[in-house]
C-alpha cells in the first residue's frame, strides 16, 4: 500500500491532481466534474443538440432529399487565475513543532486545500456572465449558474415533487441527471423525506469523495450530495459527465524572493468551466418559489 506524505505531496510538479482530489468530502463538484484543456483564455467549445424524434416511415422506391441539419452551436467561458500564498519564519522552520516535521511544506498543504475549496466555491457560485478582463477587470469564469438556464424549477417547498419536476425536465431534453447538489439545510430537508424512494446507501457502497443518499426517481436513480458552498435558496440537478474543467494553467507551486528572515511561495493556476450540454442539467430555485 503506497503511503503518502507532506513532502511527497508538495513534490509534485503539477499540482491540479492532487489539489483537485485533496479534500473531495468538501469539494464534490470539483471531485466529480472530468479534466480538460484549455487553449486560451477565452476557451471555447462546440455543443451539438440531436434531432428529435418522429415517425419515420418511407414508401418503397421513393427519392430521398436532403434535409437540413442543426447548426452546431460555439460556447466559451473565460479563465480565472487563482493563487494563495505562505511564508514561514525560518525559526518556526527551524523548531521542533508538534505533529509537523515541516512548518513549510505544512502550510503548502494548507494552501492547495484552500485552493481546491476556492475552485469549488466558484463552481458553485460564480452565476453572472463571464468576465474576460479586456477593460481592465479581474477576469472570472461562469460557474454552473451561468450556464444551466433552460431547466430551472422554482417550487413554492423543496419536496419529491419539485426533485421530479427537474429530473423530468432534463430528461426531456435528452439529459441523464444523477446527482442532486444541496446545501446542509436542504440536506437535512430531503433527508426527512420518509418515501420508500429514499433509501441511504449502505456504508461499504459509499465512495471515497462522498457520503450521500440515493433517491429512486421515476427517472433513474439519483444521489444527493451536500456541498458547504452551496446556496440555501438553489440545489443543482446535473450530470457530471457534461462539465469539465478547463485548465490553461495547471496548479504550480512556486517560491518568492527571499526577504529578510523567512521563506515564502505561493500555488497558482489557471482554469475555466466547460459546460457541454446545460439542457441535460437544472436547478431548483427556492429563492423565487411561485
Amino acid at each position: 500500500m503506497a503511503t503518502y506524505s507532506f513532502n511527497e505531496v508538495t513534490n509534485r510538479e503539477d499540482l491540479s491532481d492532487v489539489i483537485t482530489n485533496i479534500s473531495p468530502t468538501e469539494t464534490p463538484l470539483v471531485s466529480a466534474f472530468g479534466k480538460t484543456k484549455a487553449k486560451s483564455t477565452k476557451h471555447e467549445w462546440v455543443e451539438d443538440d440531436l434531432a428529435d424524434a418522429r415517425k419515420n416511415a418511407h414508401a418503397e422506391g421513393e427519392d430521398v432529399t436532403a434535409e437540413e441539419v442543426g447548426a452546431r452551436k460555439r460556447l466559451y467561458n473565460y479563465t480565472q487565475i487563482m493563487q494563495r500564498s505562505f511564508k514561514v519564519t525560518e525559526t518556526q522552520q527551524a523548531v521542533d513543532t508538534a505533529g509537523v516535521s515541516n512548518e513549510y511544506a505544512y502550510q503548502q498543504y494548507k494552501a492547495m486545500k484552500a485552493l481546491a475549496k476556492d475552485l469549488e466555491y466558484a463552481l458553485v457560485n460564480n452565476a453572472e456572465a463571464k468576465v474576460n478582463g479586456a477593460k481592465g477587470d479581474i477576469p472570472e469564469m461562469g460557474g454552473v449558474q451561468a450556464f444551466v438556464k433552460t431547466n430551472i424549477v422554482k417550487p413554492k417547498a423543496l419536496d419529491g415533487d419539485a426533485i421530479a419536476d427537474a429530473l423530468q425536465m432534463a430528461w426531456a431534453a435528452g439529459g441523464e441527471p444523477g446527482k442532486v447538489y444541496c446545501s446542509g439545510k436542504n440536506k437535512r430537508l430531503l433527508s426527512k423525506m420518509t418515501t420508500s424512494n429514499t433509501k441511504t446507501v449502505a456504508a461499504k457502497d459509499k465512495t471515497l469523495t462522498e457520503a450521500v443518499d440515493v433517491y429512486d426517481s421515476d427517472f433513474g436513480r439519483v444521489e444527493i450530495v451536500a456541498s458547504r458552498f452551496m446556496p440555501d435558496d438553489k440545489l443543482f440537478v446535473l450530470d457530471p459527465s457534461l462539465f469539465k474543467i478547463a485548465w490553461l494553467r495547471n496548479f504550480k507551486k512556486q517560491e518568492l524572493p527571499k526577504m529578510g528572515d523567512s521563506k515564502a511561495g505561493y500555488i497558482i493556476g489557471e482554469m475555466t468551466l466547460e459546460a457541454r450540454a446545460e439542457k441535460g442539467n437544472a436547478i431548483i430555485d427556492l429563492g423565487k418559489g411561485e
